[in-house]
């Protein structure tokens, strides 16, 4: 039996499921349910809370995740499947004609699923429900229903279903809006298929997406669409689950692109960095990328996802940048951090301070309240200036000599600094 879990805003749910990548299709079922209802869904015009689900968040059978259809022919870029199975029962190829996850099998139904569809029994149903209070008159929810059901069982005691109910405001009673155009039909394999409503519907057996989706058939995008009244409260609830019988998996892909239609930038690059000396180990921590790029910001480049150690060969200053991309690479977002790479040791310097030091347009200033004996070498051990300097202001054009890492030691007889500055980019302006 399916367990039911309550998930507050901000609480945290793991799923330690990584992203696999088979054809063209991308499923993970690791990120917590609140976090993808907030990238996916909350953009401005909508918030968000009470989310609950029931269905399984095993780390190996998720019946919800996060999905890249980017690279199919489905019409949808990214969002969120569920699955009254397992989500990664959805990848392709289609090389089954009977994929079942075993661990939503006999698992229990839905009373609401069960109306809509009358003389049939619902199954494995996996339901996400949340309040929502919108800020705008209209909510639309654009998605895509697909089923392993088809194309063998339609029209049989076999019904698999999908819908999207709400309740609030001026729906006394819950309703489905996820309807077939034009009608007041839901979502089933019965309804929807290459006999009734066929406009709707796309062959997977010799479709498009045969290599990339291992569901036989699946819907067009669609929309489910009710008029609400802004700052008022409403409950949602998304349900999928087999009917007539507990095999055969069927999902639904919910599109980024709902609601206000405008969370197409959920895709942010992002990654942590610890610097030793030559050495430098990043870590990346991108929500929905799919392919990567590290540039190391001296010429070499890695398109490793995971966390990279990577070692300099001389010391100076480089910027990181990581770009992460959807699986078709049509949208990508990229990081940048700057780091600086000292000589073993460095780290190391003494810091009494006997001048202050200031960059501001390739100029260094010196501002010493003693006369002070002055080196300043780059990491190469260059000399840029040796001098005994007054007390008073001192300027050196550093922008001869490029920007990079440069050491100051200074003393007085009685006292050494040891300084380490940067001249970059930013020093410039």
């Amino acid at each position: 039996m399916k367990k039911v879990y309550t998930i507050l805003i901000f609480a945290f749910c793991f799923i330690a499921l990584h992203p696999k990548l088979n054809a063209q299709l991308v499923v993970d079922g690791s990120y917590p349910i609140e976090t993808m209802v907030e990238d996916f869904f909350s953009d401005g015009c909508v918030s968000f809370n009470n989310i609950s689900f029931v269905g399984d968040i095993s780390v190996n059978t998720p019946s919800i995740g996060f999905f890249d259809a980017s690279a199919t022919y489905m019409g949808l870029d990214a969002g969120i499947i569920l699955a009254n199975g397992c989500i990664n029962g959805a990848l392709g190829p289609n090389n089954s004609n009977s994929e079942t996850c075993s661990a939503a099998y006999l698992a229990d139904g839905d009373y609401d699923l069960d109306n809509l569809i009358p003389g049939y029994s619902t199954w494995d149903a996996t339901v996400l429900t949340m309040d929502i209070v919108p800020e705008k008159d209209t909510i639309v929810f654009e998605y895509v229903f697909g089923s392993e059901e088809y194309i063998e069982y339609v029209g049989s005691a076999f019904n698999d279903i999908f819908a999207f109910f709400i309740q609030g405001g001026e729906y006394d009673e819950i309703t489905n809006i996820a309807l077939i155009p034009d009608t007041i039909i839901p979502v089933s394999i019965n309804n929807v298929n290459s006999v009734d409503n066929s406009a709707y519907y796309v062959n997977n057996e010799t479709g498009p997406d045969v290599e990339n989706l291992q569901y036989d058939g699946y819907t067009v995008v669609l929309t489910a669409k009710a008029a609400v009244t802004p700052m008022q409260t409403y409950t949602i609830k998304i349900a999928v689950a087999d009917a007539g019988d507990s095999v055969l998996d069927s999902g639904v892909f919910l599109s980024s692109e709902s609601l206000c239609k405008s969370n197409t930038e959920y895709l942010n690059a992002n990654f942590t960095l610890k610097q030793n000396d030559l050495k430098v180990n990043l870590t990346n921590k991108t929500k929905y990328g799919i392919h990567y790029l590290w540039d190391f910001g001296d010429g070499n480049q890695s398109s490793l996802a995971d966390a990279i150690s990577y070692t300099y060969k001389q010391p100076g200053v480089y910027d990181i940048s990581l770009t992460a991309y959807n699986a078709a690479k049509t949208i990508k977002s990229t990081i940048t951090k700057t780091v600086v790479i000292e000589a073993t040791g460095l780290n190391n310097l003494t810091n009494q301070s006997i001048i202050q030091t200031q960059i501001v347009g390739g100029q260094l200033y010196l501002e010493a309240s003693q006369p002070v004996q002055v080196l300043i070498t780059d990491v190469a051990g260059r000399c840029i200036l040796n001098n005994h300097l007054p007390s008073g202001q001192t300027t050196v054009n550093l922008s001869p000599f490029g920007q990079g890492l440069y050491l100051l030691q200074a003393t007085n007889g009685r006292t050494q600094q040891n300084t380490k500055i940067v001249f970059n980019s930013q020093s410039q302006k």
